[in-house]
């Protein structure tokens, strides 16, 4: 990021230009890192920001490192419906509406799934590192 800011103040003849310049440009390496909109939901014409973003390896990255091999069960009112009489121990069908990759009827995702729903993998993991270091 640091050497993203030089190239701009670089490009720029004078301070004022140069921080309109880089405000823009972290507000949308932040929007297309794959959190605030989804890799999958992404307009095909952007998504090409994405794979220049080196934020958006970092969030795969840490992502990935976080939620492998992780278990997110859901409870209370993320559980639709909700309510006396609807619980999965008494046949009452429930589904989760709060995470992205959930199985219908699931009462719980697994980080993979979650994974996967966003295009992410934990495969990309040390990719996504030598992608940063270098």
């Amino acid at each position: 990021m640091t050497q993203l800011f030089r190239l701009i103040g670089a490009a720029f003849p004078n301070f004022d230009a140069a921080t309109k310049a880089s405000g823009f440009t972290i507000v949308a390496a932040f929007t297309y890192a794959g959190y605030m909109i989804p890799k999958p939901d992404m307009y095909p014409w952007f998504v090409w920001f994405f794979w220049i973003n080196p934020m958006a390896y970092a969030f795969e990255a840490l992502l990935a490192n976080e939620f492998h091999d992780q278990v997110i069960p859901y409870m209370g009112p993320f559980l639709v419906p909700n309510g006396e009489g609807y619980s999965p121990e008494t046949g009452g069908g429930q589904a989760y509406t709060g995470v992205r990759g959930a199985p219908p009827r699931a009462t719980s995702v697994t980080g993979d799934q979650y994974l996967a729903s966003m295009s992410f993998s934990h495969r990309n993991l040390w990719r996504n590192f030598g992608i940063l270091c270098a």
